[in-house]
């Protein structure tokens, strides 16, 4: 029995290659055009036909990654900026202890040590928030670990390094200053 063009509208032919898939393009419309002249090849790519499917997620995670990049410094921006603040208003304080004979690595530790403690607490806080968050959205087609180690370190490691150089550096600044002229500052 011979199948006539009303049984068979389609028809799929799955060719694996060793050697570069390209070469073997050409040949095969040419043989499936041979046999019948009805036939029309259309032949494709597994590799780019899986590139097509891939774009729009890897546009949208790029896009996510860029928004978290903004949303990482944003926030390093903040606490840099609260916590160089926060430091700044000590000056006085700093400037009295530097002419009492403190010694400045203890007051550089102390300085650190009380700025680093609210920056560790909200990102203990922070933590505990983004792993139940994590979970929520490893539901979406996004395809999100729900709680990726690295990342939670990398921001927090973030987070911590903005908090350690805002505590550093206006603490640096009044120690190289003249004690007096920091008990000047208003």
């Amino acid at each position: 029995m011979v199948l006539g063009a009303s049984h068979l509208s389609a028809a799929a032919l799955l060719v694996k290659s060793r050697t570069d898939p390209q070469r073997l393009l050409t040949p095969l419309r040419q043989a499936a055009k041979s046999g019948d002249p009805r036939v029309t090849a259309d032949t494709r790519l597994l590799a780019n036909e899986y590139e097509a499917k891939l774009r729009g997620p890897r546009l949208a995670s790029t896009i996510a990654a860029l928004v978290a990049g903004l949303v990482l410094t944003l926030a390093c921006l903040g606490i840099f900026g609260v916590v160089s603040y926060g430091v700044a208003l000590r000056t006085k304080e700093i400037g009295i202890r530097v002419a009492l004979g403190a010694q400045q690595s203890a007051l550089i530790r102390a300085i650190v040590r009380q700025v680093l403690t609210p920056v560790g607490a909200g990102a203990v806080i922070g933590l505990l928030l983004a792993i139940p968050a994590g979970i929520a959205l490893h539901r979406e087609p996004f395809y999100l670990e729900s709680a990726d180690p690295l990342a939670f370190a990398l921001g927090l490691g973030a987070f911590a390094l903005a908090g350690g150089i805002a505590a550093l550096w206006p603490a640096v600044r009044v120690l190289r200053r003249n004690p007096v002229d920091a008990l000047r500052q208003p």
